[in-house]
């Protein structure tokens, strides 16, 4: 039998190594949850920001969209293009090698077709996005001077996230 002593009362050994492992096991806890947090927190950044910049594009496409002309082709696909009447000159929006593109061109008349033009397409998204999705056009007046409708744009940011929206033409000079 260990007889304490009363002299010099002190925690023994035993009792130090249990209470050095309790507190190990709090410690190695709150890191775990901590790091946790912080990854879940800058995943959720990345989400915001992909989302953001998703927005931004369709933004930027909707003002082009909506004073330009000539919208093609009808149906869906993952091209669009229409001839832009602030500039004066044909535009086109892909979605390929998940990113979604843009380009201008010198229009060829009014018009804008791929192969009537040579588009040199350039990233409008972060190549740390990946984009996919399809414009789908529906033409409401397909006579001349101008073929105007509306175009929607689908777009799946990372595989996750849908943004769509629909952009009419507003540009009815000469029509009206």
């Amino acid at each position: 039998m260990v007889k304490k002593n009363k002299k010099y009362p002190a925690f023994s050994l035993l009792e130090l190594v249990m209470a050095i492992f309790i507190l190990s096991l709090i410690t190695l806890t709150a890191v775990s949850v901590f790091a946790n947090i912080v990854r879940t927190r800058k995943d959720a950044i990345k989400v915001a920001n992909d989302i953001q910049a998703g927005r931004e594009a369709i933004e930027i496409m909707a003002k082009n969209i909506r004073m330009g002309s000539h919208l093609s082709p009808a149906g869906s696909s993952n091209l669009i293009y229409f001839f832009s009447e602030v500039t004066g000159e044909c535009v086109s929006y892909s979605i390929s090698g998940n990113r979604l593109n843009s380009a201008t061109a010198a229009p060829s008349g009014t018009n804008c077709a791929p192969g009537a033009v040579t588009y040199a397409y350039a990233p409008m998204t972060r190549s740390d996005m990946t984009v996919t999705g399809s414009f789908i056009v529906t033409q409401t007046n397909t006579s001349t001077p101008k073929v105007i409708g509306r175009a929607t744009v689908v777009m799946l940011i990372d595989g996750k996230y849908n943004l769509q929206t629909t952009i009419s033409i507003r540009n009815y000079e000469g029509i009206i």
